[in-house]
């Protein structure tokens, strides 16, 4: 049974571009807590259920050294043992002077809470407009119009455990707040390495899941033409032959039959950059779960579908106009089984 998360605390800080600044304006840090009844409460609450969906990778605190300590796992164990605003903001000045000017001042939210006999700490990263900030003086008015305005763009890591004094070591995270323009490479490492001191640990499931959802993401982009949609197919059809290999994305693309340019967009699509240096064994049938399917949409309304990986082997494709790109598609088989879909 799942058990219900819990919000005990809800704390909202507007986080300044600190990097390099000497010395730093602590003053800045505009702060205050939501209440329970504010509408912004509920839609925190939200994203709080959804942490599990929302996060993609699993992140670990890094120890100073041989001690077992992290600097920033400490400020947060301090701000969950006592739920106090100002505690964290040591936390939100710690991110400020690692966020450079490439980013807009922050909105963020921490959150503190209990999952059953767990204890959690959220917290997420928006970009907001200095604008909306210095000219409404109204808590609630700024933190709507930041958060909706923005909603889709965020930076999140949650952890949560049961012990405060050996755990909550381990958490999650995901970095939506990337520039979403494909020839970008400005990736922001300071979230999770930086900000966080954490390090990536990318299971099986979750490289391959991530792996499938990039290249199906690109494939249906409106962008991607018709060559670089072959390159993709290409690659995903070279999982199957690297099936139980260990490595990384960014060397198991090395070497294949791929434009620089799409190679930039499948390293800029994965959650942060870092995923793509991380090993982690490759399973076909786990990706084939994410990029299953590959579809083909004819203007005289015909649809023409198979398994990606095989989709060249079940269907002859050829070129009957090059002016007008118009081909014929053909395969043989025995009727399995026939079916009328509604819209």
């Amino acid at each position: 049974m799942e058990t219900t998360k819990i919000i005990e605390k809800a704390f909202c800080y507007f986080s300044p571009v600190g990097k390099g600044i000497i010395p730093f304006p602590v003053d800045t840090i505009r702060h205050f807590e939501i209440n329970k009844d504010e509408l912004m409460f509920s839609k925190l609450q939200e994203i709080t259920d959804k942490a599990e969906k929302l996060c993609e990778i699993t992140i670990k605190f890094v120890s100073n050294g041989s001690k077992q300590q992290n600097e920033t796992r400490d400020m947060f164990i301090k701000l969950l043992r006592e739920k106090q605003l100002n505690n964290g903001l040591p936390i939100i000045e710690w991110l400020s002077k690692n966020t450079d000017k490439s980013s807009k001042c922050g909105l963020v939210f921490i959150l503190i809470g209990k999952n059953g006999e767990k204890k959690f700490i959220l917290i997420a990263r928006y970009p907001s407009e200095e604008g909306i900030i210095l000219q409404k003086e109204d808590k609630v008015e700024i933190i709507q119009d930041v958060f909706l305005k923005n909603s889709h763009r965020y930076k999140l890591a949650y952890f949560e455990d049961e012990s405060l004094q050996n755990g909550l070591w381990k958490g999650i995270a995901i970095d939506k707040q990337l520039n979403d323009t494909v020839s970008s490479k400005l990736i922001s490492d300071y979230w999770i390495k930086n900000f966080l001191r954490c390090e990536l640990e990318l299971t099986e499931v979750q490289g391959n899941k991530i792996l499938g959802k990039t290249l199906r993401k690109l494939l249906n982009d409106d962008t991607t033409t018709p060559e670089d949609k072959e390159e993709i197919n290409e690659i995903a059809s070279a999982i199957r032959l690297n099936n139980g290999k260990s490595e990384s994305i960014s060397d198991f693309l090395t070497g294949k039959s791929i434009s620089d340019k799409n190679k930039e967009r499948i390293l800029n699509a994965l959650p942060t950059r870092a995923v793509a240096e991380q090993v982690f064994t490759f399973n076909s049938e786990i990706f084939k779960g994410e990029y299953a399917l590959k579809a083909m949409y004819l203007d005289n309304g015909a649809i023409v579908m198979a398994p990606t990986d095989s989709f060249d082997d079940v269907f002859s494709t050829e070129i009957v106009n090059l002016e007008t790109k118009e081909i014929t598609i053909s395969t043989n088989g025995i009727v399995k089984k026939e079916a009328i879909k509604t819209k």
